[in-house]
């Protein structure tokens, strides 16, 4: 896993995820941008299909994720 992949999510969690967690959490809809974009980053396969990220790279992920939106963290 690069640091390459952190800095995406990072950018993610603070230009969708945040921008978005307020509606979906207020509508309780699927964070359909934040999923898009982290798909995009590559960062939905981390741990599987080659991903090359291990659980610590994805408790970080999940954890960044979190601290935006717990909707799109239980999702990712």
């Amino acid at each position: 896993m690069t640091n390459e992949i952190h800095a995406q999510v990072d950018k993610i969690a603070t230009e969708v995820v945040a921008k978005e967690a307020a509606r979906i959490d207020r509508d309780g809809v699927f964070p359909e941008a934040a999923i898009a974009a982290l798909a995009q980053a590559g960062a939905l396969g981390l741990v599987s299909a080659g991903g090359g990220g291990g659980l610590r790279d994805a408790v970080r992920v999940v954890e960044r994720l979190a601290r935006e939106c717990a909707s799109t963290a239980m999702v990712m």
